[in-house]
């Protein structure tokens, strides 16, 4: 009984000091200097907002490119000659960066200027698209807030294998068994 008393005692002990330990290191001060840390060394990457037609045959979208140039509503134009679902919605993408986006568009989408329409068609493994940029935008770094919790676990993990390793670098371990002592360190 007093030696499970004892051993619970030790445990108590060992995470009191540990929760001690790694509680010294998890401050606000820490935290945020963690994100400032992470969100200099991530790269910041460009969205753009556009709006495209898609439609199946080139001398098709030569000729929508040619209206276009004409009157300029792409919304329009999208909402009549578009054959996928987003004409219903004047051509609308929104915004999107080089992930999610095929290459081809991609490429042509960031070649464009604010407002200007492409001046031949793009082709893609689904048709011919004609591409309006809308806008451009730097994409925004994650609040302090929807990182905190990632980075809370990330450094109190890394506190507990920099404590675990700097007590085992300085610690004499000697073992009992049935009363005899050994150092293994001595072996």
């Amino acid at each position: 009984m007093k030696r499970c008393v004892r051993q619970l005692t030790d445990s108590v002990l060992q995470q009191v000091y540990i929760d001690k330990r790694i509680g010294e290191q998890l401050t606000e001060a820490n935290l945020k200097a963690e994100y400032k840390k992470r969100i200099s060394e991530q790269s910041r990457s460009e969205e753009i907002h556009a709006r495209h037609i898609l439609v199946q045959t080139e001398p098709e979208a030569q000729r929508i490119i040619q209206e276009l140039g004409k009157d300029g509503d792409s919304a329009a134009a999208a909402k009549k000659h578009s054959t996928n679902p987003s004409g219903l919605k004047g051509g609308e993408l929104g915004f999107f960066s080089e992930v999610v986006m095929v290459p081809e568009l991609l490429k042509a989408a960031f070649a464009l200027k604010t407002g200007e329409i492409s001046k031949t068609p793009v082709k893609t493994q689904f048709a011919k698209h004609i591409i309006k940029l809308e806008k451009l935008r730097k994409t925004e770094a994650p609040s302090y807030d929807s990182l905190v919790t990632d980075m809370r676990r990330e450094l109190c993990q890394q506190a507990y294998v920099n404590n675990t390793e700097g007590l085992r670098a300085t610690a004499k371990i000697t073992r009992q068994t049935d009363g005899l002592t050994s150092n293994p360190a001595k072996k």
